[in-house]
């Protein structure tokens, strides 16, 4: 276990180079090039004079921790590499260049994960507890895989997608406001287990492509679809909410079928004819089912199409249209004005 610290202008990280590796901030360059049991630091102390600092990954590297604490680096990852860390990342000052599909960090032991409101790009959490020490953003992905557990510590989120795919990983929102910015699966529930606490998921893309949400089945806080999205939201698993939410437009959203989602409020609908929301069946002519549990759910320019409501809430869907397959609803039409003659006369008095 020992310390390394990048030394001289920008070159490659690779797996046998030492010309930029000193065993002290500052010193002079030939330690060994770092190890997974190594902490690896980017400081003031490089003497370089290049802005940015250009770090090139030559192969997959491995750590204990890394810090970036000084200079501006660029992190170029050629679209290949990535970091094993077991143990804490600091990010200052850093941009990651051309990350892998799969992450830029992969976390496999208990860590520390303090980003300065730099992005982290990707980061797979794929063993011990990774805990927030302020504000995450990831603008591809944030993964947890294995046995990796996510504890946000209340700390904010931004991602452009999220994945839970290990049997053995846990997520633990606390309060947090995770901001998913992506489309396509944007949230991705394989596997693992959810601790949602107070937060609120809220999903921000508002393009026209498609999106989806992958509940896997679990229990969620507040559930936030925003923004004048147009493509379709597809919702799958038997996932329950404190609040489900869909902002007021033209949308589709469509509901695997034979799944229930079962939520204390709901709020979901258009603004007008013109702008209605869609709420259909993934198989058309199969019910799809909303629980909830009391109170009064209301919603308003609505296309219905096979929903079954129940669990002794009351549900209303006014200036709506049911297109068939529905039940528990109260779908109360569109009010139409009446037709005829609409001509008004007009008298010109001269003084």
């Amino acid at each position: 276990m020992a310390l390394r610290y990048w030394v001289g202008n920008s070159s490659q990280w690779d797996a046998s180079d030492t010309s930029h590796w000193a065993h002290t901030p500052g010193g002079s360059p030939g330690a060994s090039v770092p190890t997974a049991v190594d902490d690896v630091v980017f400081d003031n102390n490089t003497g370089s004079t290049d802005v940015p600092l250009v770090i090139t990954l030559g192969v997959d590297t491995f750590c204990r921790s890394i810090r970036f604490s000084g200079p501006t680096v660029a992190l170029d990852l050629q679209g290949t590499y990535d970091i094993s860390v077991a143990g804490d990342v600091t990010l200052f000052r850093v941009t990651i260049v051309d990350p892998p599909a799969t992450g830029v960090f992969v976390v496999t032991g208990d860590c520390t994960f303090r980003s300065h409101g730099y992005d982290a790009r990707g980061v797979v959490i794929a063993g011990g507890t990774t805990t927030l020490a302020d504000a995450l953003w990831c603008s591809a992905s944030l993964v947890c895989s294995s046995t990796g557990v996510l504890d946000t510590a209340g700390y904010a989120v931004t991602v452009g997608q999220f994945r839970s795919t290990g049997a053995g990983a846990s997520t633990v929102l606390n309060g947090s406001l995770v901001t998913v910015t992506g489309a396509g699966t944007a949230w991705d529930f394989v596997a693992g287990g959810l601790a949602a606490g107070t937060s609120t998921i809220k999903f921000t893309d508002g393009s026209g492509a498609d999106r989806a949400f992958n509940g896997g089945g679990k229990t969620y806080c507040n559930v936030w679809f925003s923004g004048a999205y147009t493509g379709t939201l597809r919702i799958s698993g038997s996932n329950t909410f404190d609040d489900l939410r869909s902002d007021a437009g033209l949308h589709v959203i469509e509901l695997a079928a034979g799944t229930t989602q079962t939520a204390t409020t709901v709020t979901l609908g258009g603004t007008g004819a013109g702008t209605r929301t869609t709420l259909r069946s993934g198989t058309s002519g199969v019910a799809w089912y909303l629980s909830c549990p009391d109170g009064d759910i209301t919603c308003e320019w609505l296309v219905l199409k096979d929903s079954h409501a129940s669990g002794g809430a009351s549900f209303t869907a006014t200036s709506s249209t049911d297109a068939g397959g529905n039940s528990g609803w109260s779908i109360v039409a569109p009010i139409v004005p009446a037709t005829g003659d609409r001509r008004v006369r007009l008298t010109y008095i001269r003084r």
